[in-house]
């Protein structure tokens, strides 16, 4: 089973939500996280727990970027 990884970026964890720092919103990340989420059919693999993926949010916040994963946690 394949697995979109978020180890590799600046996450932290929020209830139903991955949040992914960026540098911009144009930040090169944004379409390999998104690719990689599609090839693994929308499972994610982050900090030791298997999410669902949902949809994802892009803004602006306190001068960082963020792009919010809409996730659902997996037993």
């Amino acid at each position: 089973m394949s697995l979109a990884k978020m180890d590799l970026y600046d996450y932290i964890i929020l209830p139903g939500i991955i949040r992914i720092s960026l540098s911009a919103s144009n930040d090169p990340a944004l379409v390999d996280i998104l690719s990689e989420i599609e090839m693994a059919k929308g499972r994610i693999y982050a900090d030791g727990n298997y999410y669902s993926y949902l949809g994802y949010v892009i803004y602006n916040g306190l001068g960082n970027t963020y792009m919010e994963l809409q996730v659902v946690e997996l037993n």
